[in-house]
């Protein structure tokens, strides 16, 4: 019989795994990195919490715009499969590289972030 923490374990795994799949599939070899982030990453989670994921693509900030729909279609789909909200945000990669210091945000995500996948 499997506890809790196992199955929840089980759960992001796959949440994790599938997110990876979609990305890649949306941004093509403009996905530069998937990074897992929050408290989730930081084994801090409570009820109400989400899984937060980025994804860093080498795609100017205009045109990453238009992908916003099919990152809210990926997003929905997550989250009604596993009953667990999942937040994905996109950002361009030269952006974060270059802010990362200027924007505790990004700071954050650097540091305690997860990377998932990189190429």
């Amino acid at each position: 019989m499997k506890n809790i923490s196992e199955i929840s374990l089980e759960k992001i795994d796959s949440i994790l795994e599938k997110s990876k799949i979609e990305l890649k599939k949306v941004f093509g070899k403009n996905l530069k990195k998937i990074i897992f982030y929050g408290s989730y990453a930081r084994n801090e989670e409570k009820d109400g919490s989400d899984i937060d994921i980025m994804a860093l693509a080498d795609i100017n900030r205009i045109d990453l715009s238009k992908y916003r729909d099919k990152i809210s279609d990926i997003m929905v789909e997550l989250s009604l499969e596993f009953d667990l909200l999942v937040s994905i945000t996109e950002i361009n990669i030269d952006d974060f590289n270059n802010f990362i210091e200027y924007i505790p945000f990004y700071e954050t995500v650097e540091e305690e972030g997860i990377e998932l996948y990189a190429s």
